[in-house]
């Protein structure tokens, strides 16, 4: 959990979704609550949303991801947040019960679907966290909603053996790409990355 509405990671939130400078970017996800990661309908609702709530139930089973943070820009688009301190997080595989799985499978294969994956890569092993939150942005557009995911690598979290820079971070996520058969060096729509270096302690 990170506390994302520092103004160094808002700054480079901003830019990594080219948003003009008169737009700002107001963070759900709020002191007073500890930055709770919320999930499910919970994270809708605290968006604005709750009139998917229903919706989302039918996609995919309870306790589905939980949001480092959670935003909305003044020009009204919603942004979800999903932070690594070092790349060793990327690596993922799905545990869900049978009839989750289920539910869980037909959601990954809509998005694997829509975005033209072959066939035989698997997205519940491997990496399934990062496609679980590919499914979910996707399953905010289908319904209208202007998200975009943003994956923010930290860079020089020595307390968490972190890379100490952004080419440290792009071995993984190569694989990670390949693995789940994305396109190489080409930008899914709504999908951006940010390495960030938070600032030492007292500096």
């Amino acid at each position: 959990m990170i506390a994302i509405p520092g103004n160094g990671l808002t700054i480079a939130i901003h830019a990594a979704l080219h948003l003009p400078d008169a737009v700002t970017i107001e963070w759900r996800s709020r002191v007073e609550d500890g930055y709770a990661e919320y999930r499910d309908g919970d994270f809708l609702s605290l968006l604005g949303l709750g009139e998917h709530r229903a919706s989302l139930a039918e996609f995919w089973p309870e306790r589905g991801p939980q949001w480092d943070a959670l935003g909305r820009t003044s020009d009204g688009k919603v942004i979800l947040v999903e932070a690594k301190a070092h790349v060793g997080e990327l690596a993922s595989t799905c545990a869900a019960g049978p009839k989750s799985r289920l539910q869980i499978e037909q959601a990954l294969a809509t998005t694997e679907a829509h975005l033209g994956i072959p066939p035989d890569r698997d997205w519940t092993n491997g990496f399934y966290q990062y496609a679980n939150r590919l499914a979910h942005l996707r399953f905010m557009r289908d319904r209208g909603v202007d998200a975009h995911l943003v994956f923010v690598y930290l860079i020089g979290d020595s307390a968490m053996g972190g890379p100490d820079t952004k080419e440290g971070c792009a071995k993984v996520l190569d694989e990670c790409h390949d693995a789940l058969g994305l396109p190489e060096h080409t930008p899914l729509e709504g999908v951006h990355e940010v390495f960030f270096r938070p600032a030492a302690p007292n500096a």
